[in-house]
C-alpha cells in the first residue's frame, strides 16, 4: 500500500499573483468528504487543468494506521463523482499552482471562499516513505513561510480547512505564537 508522507507549508496568501505567474501548471479544484472520522477520510476530487481544461475526477480513501496513513486513489468518471458530490460534506475549492525542480514536485493550494477570495495558502510536498525533508525549498515558499507544519499537526487537514472561519482563525493562531 503506498504510505503518504507529505510536509506542509503554511504561505502568506498574497504571494498567490507572483506564484501564479511563475508556474507553468495549475488546476482547479472542488473537493468534498463523505467519511471523515478518526483515522479514516473517504473524499472525492475534481481537477480540471487551467492549461487544456481536462478534467480527472477521484476517489480516496486515507487510513491511519500503524503511525502511517495509507492513501488509495482511484480515477472515477463524472456520473460517479456527480452522483457522490451530492452527498459530500465538507466541501471546498482551491486553486492548485505546481512548481517542480530535479526531482520533487511542490503543490501550493489556494483556498477559496464562496466569493472566490483566497483565506489560506498551503505549500506541500509529497515525499518517499523514508525521507524526512524535502531536498529544496522554493525561495518563493521560504520567502511567504508563516508556519511549517509538523507532520503530527492535525489541524492543517484540508477537510478541516474547507471552513474559512476556521481556517483564518487557525492562521491568527500561529502568526501569533511565531512572533513569541
Amino acid at each position: 500500500m503506498p504510505t503518504e508522507n507529505e510536509l506542509k507549508f503554511v504561505i502568506d496568501k498574497r504571494c498567490e499573483k507572483r506564484i501564479k505567474k511563475t508556474s507553468k501548471e495549475s488546476y482547479d479544484i472542488n473537493q468534498g468528504y463523505l467519511i471523515a472520522t478518526r483515522g479514516i477520510t473517504v473524499r472525492i476530487r475534481k481537477s480540471i487543468e487551467k492549461h487544456n481544461k481536462k478534467c480527472k475526477n477521484y476517489f480516496t480513501l486515507k487510513v491511519n494506521t500503524n503511525g502511517r496513513t495509507v492513501e488509495i486513489e482511484q480515477e472515477i468518471d463524472e456520473r460517479d463523482f456527480k452522483d457522490l458530490w451530492n452527498i459530500a460534506l465538507n466541501k471546498l475549492q482551491k486553486i492548485r499552482y505546481v512548481l517542480k525542480n530535479k526531482k520533487e514536485r511542490w503543490e501550493l493550494d489556494f483556498f477559496k471562499d464562496h466569493k472566490n477570495q483566497t483565506y489560506m495558502a498551503i505549500a506541500e510536498i509529497e515525499m518517499p516513505e523514508e525521507q524526512q525533508h524535502p531536498n529544496t525549498i522554493p525561495d518563493i515558499v521560504k520567502e511567504n513561510l508563516i508556519y511549517q507544519v509538523p507532520l503530527i499537526d492535525i489541524r492543517f487537514s484540508n477537510k478541516l480547512l474547507s471552513d474559512a472561519r476556521y481556517a483564518k482563525e487557525l492562521i491568527k493562531e500561529v502568526k501569533k505564537k511565531e512572533k513569541k
